[in-house]
């Protein structure tokens, strides 16, 4: 008895172990559905934990009645008392009770933190499905469909900024597009990375005062706007907290990622076929 109650005492410093491992993590300042999760956990591993401690401290006497009635043939013994001698049921069921005990507990802990981690999981991916977004973020459907249509008008935006000409004539959308397609057939080598970063920051917009970059993020201060309007305050604050860019969640339908996938994909061929073992230029 005493072994089995010092293995489940060691499953439940584990997870404990685990929440406080998890804990340890910078976070963001507002609470989330996540620390909800984390609370749950801890309040899973305390609440067995009293559980054990009790079934350990009680008299041997109630241990065996306390072990009968978990038993699985408690009921018909029940209703025929002189199925087994009471020493007889007590030697059997008190193991089936502490076997049932570990397996409630074990199966308790692991399911709750295969939440966490699933949910730290999803949260690594700062470029998320639609799919995933609205499932993490327990969207409804009139909140998922509001959100698609905000994600949506903001990267026809920003596409539609970086298509237009810059005042040395140039289109930063082709540059990303030739900087892109080159680091896809020949990955490790610097296409131009910081070069069209500099030009989007210090190149203003024709007609205006501002930089690419500033009225980029205009565009995306406009979609979160958007977003904290549709989503209720708990799920904005978890938002924030992912860090996702509204405007790189993917698999919208309508999205013109879409049309500039297929760009990349046709520029890349074009280069694989012009110098398919000379490399980059």
């Amino acid at each position: 008895m005493r072994s089995s109650l010092n293995i489940l005492a060691v499953t439940l410093s584990v997870a404990a172990l685990a929440v406080a491992a998890f804990r340890s993590a910078p976070e963001p300042i507002s609470r989330s559905r996540s620390d909800s999760r984390l609370l749950e956990l801890e309040g899973e591993v305390a609440r067995l934990s009293r559980t054990l401690d009790g079934f350990a401290s009680r008299p041997h006497s109630e241990r065996e009645r306390a072990a009968e009635e978990r038993s699985p043939g408690s009921a018909s013994r029940a209703a025929d008392p002189s199925s087994a001698s009471p020493d007889a049921t007590a030697e059997e069921t008190t193991p089936q009770a502490e076997e049932q005990l570990r397996m409630m507990i074990d199966d308790a802990v692991s399911r709750k933190a295969r939440e966490v981690v699933e949910e730290m999981e999803r949260k690594q991916n700062k470029k998320p499905s639609m799919e995933v977004f609205a499932s993490t973020l327990e969207l409804t459907r009139e909140q998922r469909h509001d959100t698609e249509q905000a994600v949506v008008r903001g990267q026809q935006e920003i596409y539609r900024l970086l298509e237009m000409p810059t005042q040395d004539g140039g289109n930063l959308m082709n540059e990303l597009i030739e900087i892109v397609a080159r680091s896809t057939i020949w990955p490790g080598k610097d296409h131009g990375w910081g070069k069209w970063l500099g030009r989007v920051t210090t190149m203003t917009v024709p007609g205006t005062n501002e930089t690419y970059s500033v009225q980029i993020e205009t565009v995306k201060e406009s979609v979160r706007d958007t977003l904290r309007r549709t989503l209720q305050k708990e799920q904005y604050a978890e938002f924030e907290g992912w860090g996702v860019d509204p405007t790189e969640i993917r698999d919208i339908p309508g999205s013109p990622q879409e049309d500039l996938g297929r760009r990349i994909t046709e520029r890349a061929k074009q280069l694989a076929e012009q110098t398919p073992a000379a490399g980059p230029k």
